[in-house]
């Protein structure tokens, strides 16, 4: 399933070439302006990967490392919740990219 994200992130980077190529530019800049606010949404919403990651079925959970572990101990995990405020937000910036990705993954 990770490939799945590569394979998402790697469609819309090749239709957004084709929309270049073909000199579509307005198309391209809001393509382009799509792709980059899902990209940096984590920048904004701590663990908005994660949430996009579980959705696509890449994760199952949300826990995340919090720290490197001293030698010979057990890491320490934690999982991320999102505020509904965040969920929404997050979904807002991904619906906004579903017409550049592959349908069915």
């Amino acid at each position: 399933m990770a490939s799945d994200m590569d394979e998402q992130t790697t469609a819309s980077i090749q239709r957004m070439q084709t929309l270049e190529a073909e000199g579509r530019h307005d198309e391209l800049r809001d393509a382009f302006g799509k792709f980059l606010l899902m990209r940096n949404v984590n920048d904004q919403i701590r663990g908005a990967d994660l949430y996009i990651m579980k959705k696509r079925g890449v994760f199952k959970t949300m826990v995340t490392r919090t720290g490197r572990p001293a030698p010979g101990a057990r890491p320490t995990v934690a999982e991320r919740r999102l505020t509904a405020e965040e969920v929404a937000e997050v979904e807002y910036r991904f619906e906004a990219l579903q017409p550049y990705l592959l349908p069915g993954l």
